[in-house]
């Protein structure tokens, strides 16, 4: 059994893709079957998602500069200062770390709560009964977007030619926030293929989540030279950019 370190090491190996062959297939073997791993894997998504490299690094300098101004107060105590200046260090230390949160947590792309919605699990085609398709299908219409990849992952791989299960491959990884995966997923159909609209319409909507504005415009344009069910909304979105 792996310690926790270890653990938390392949997790976010996993969620870096830096898991290959027969580690990956491995570790995707277990999230199918152990539910507290998933949600351990749900959690440092959450986080990485939460903290950009940016975010990481000012709030590690400001949390360092506090605990070392802890640490010179307790070598250096003066008067009546020894125990309330710990305590209030640590206060702002709090303030601080709530303040990142805060603002991470709650930011949202211009224009992406208005205009994201999940690709409709209606138009489904069914799979066979019992194979991963139809695991997916059930998983996916259920909101169990971790474990829908997993199975539509499977799915692409015994039926690479229905693109649509591309769709739903990609969805399915932006609905847990691995927009690399979701990305390359949705990269895979042209827009002048079946299916090739939606592809492209989620894959703006990956953009954006992701803050990349020029990537979704060039997305959402190609939308309205082609004129599909996603043009207005398309066109709507591109004047707000």
């Amino acid at each position: 059994m792996k310690s926790k370190e270890e653990l938390f090491e392949t997790i976010e190996l996993y969620l870096g893709g830096n898991l290959k062959d027969q580690e990956l297939r491995d570790f995707q073997e277990k999230l199918r079957e152990d539910e507290e791993l998933r949600k351990e894997v749900e959690i440092h998504r959450e986080l990485n998602e939460a903290f950009s490299p940016s975010d990481e690094k000012s709030l590690r300098d400001t949390l360092q500069e506090i605990s070392s101004e802890v640490e010179l107060s307790e070598e250096t105590p003066r008067g009546g200062s020894f125990r309330v200046w710990p305590i209030a260090a640590s206060i702002a230390l709090l303030a601080v770390a709530a303040f990142f949160l805060i603002n991470i947590f709650f930011s949202t792309p211009s224009g992406f709560d208005e205009f994201y919605s999940p690709y409709p699990a209606k138009s489904i085609t069914r799979g066979t009964s019992g194979g991963p398709q139809s695991e997916a299908n059930i998983q996916y219409s259920q909101g169990n977007y971790a474990q829908a990849a997993i199975l539509f992952a499977e799915a692409v791989d015994s039926d690479p030619e229905q693109t649509e299960l591309y769709i739903y491959l990609g969805v399915s990884y932006l609905e847990v926030n691995d927009y690399a995966a979701a990305i390359e997923s949705l990269s895979q159909i042209d827009i002048n293929e079946k299916f090739g609209d939606d592809a492209a319409w989620y894959l703006a909507m990956t953009y954006l989540k992701t803050d990349m504005p020029e990537k979704a415009r060039e997305q959402l344009e190609k939308i309205i030279a082609v004129q599909s069910k996603h043009t207005s909304n398309a066109s709507r979105l591109l004047e707000s950019l």
